[in-house]
């Protein structure tokens, strides 16, 4: 997904604030309607001009807003037609997860207008399935890794009540994460969530969870299954979102 991914990052580091951004952020939110997208259409949405929709798609070397719209298409397609595996039973170790968590979490996403990641990043980008099944979806999900603290509290307090948080960090229990944030001044820190209204969820151990968080354990039996742990919990939870998005 190279354009559309770009998108992502466009939209995920400048926001709906930048002109750049909230052209991303347009396009991401109607991918569906790429292969009938036309010029006139994007300026009366997003009131943007047609110069600077010029100047958006000719940064990326496209030789018109149509060529942009028809790559997109090409990629959205690929994802619509994309089908999504369940989990093999056949594992040859024991699967640990908790799958009717795992289901809850893609109900929620599924019903959500805007979805947030935060935590580990390494371990954010093992969900390219999930993400996938979001973006067949037509599911609106950033990842805020963003320099500036008072924009990522921007984002979180956007959030409505039937919006979605979700934080990944398997190296760390929910406390020890809580107190990490309490001495890194750029870190979100969970005290503050707790009594917003929108749905919390922590992927990693969420043992003496105070905080307000709905937990999905991933039983790392060892430290090398980590990454297939992972991978699994992606299968999964891509399954349940596709699913889930079919009813």
């Amino acid at each position: 997904m190279y354009i559309i991914d770009k998108l992502q990052k466009l939209y995920e580091i400048e926001g709906i604030s930048q002109i750049d951004g909230e052209l991303a952020y347009y396009l991401l939110t109607h991918l569906k309607e790429m292969k009938s997208m036309t010029l006139q259409k994007c300026i009366q949405d997003t009131g943007i001009s047609k110069a600077s929709i010029h100047r958006f798609y000719s940064k990326a070397k496209f030789p018109s807003f149509k060529d942009l719209t028809k790559e997109i298409y090409r990629e959205y397609h690929l994802l619509e037609n994309k089908n999504f595996e369940m989990l093999p039973t056949n594992l040859p170790f024991e699967n640990t997860l908790d799958v009717s968590h795992i289901q809850s979490l893609a109900k929620h996403m599924i019903n959500a207008s805007k979805i947030l990641f935060y935590g580990n990043q390494e371990e954010m980008n093992i969900l390219s399935n999930t993400f996938d099944a979001l973006r067949k979806h037509n599911k609106i999900f950033k990842s805020l890794m963003n320099w500036n603290y008072s924009i990522m509290m921007d984002e979180i307090e956007s959030l409505k009540e039937n919006d979605l948080l979700v934080i990944i960090d398997t190296s760390m229990k929910i406390h020890m994460f809580n107190e990490a944030t309490l001495n890194q001044a750029d870190m979100i820190k969970l005290s503050h969530l707790k009594d917003f209204p929108f749905h919390k969820y922590y992927i990693g151990d969420g043992m003496n969870n105070e905080y307000g968080f709905e937990t999905i354990q991933l039983l790392l039996t060892h430290k090398q299954m980590k990454n297939i742990d992972l991978a699994l919990f992606d299968i999964q939870l891509s399954y349940d979102i596709d699913q889930g998005g079919m009813l």
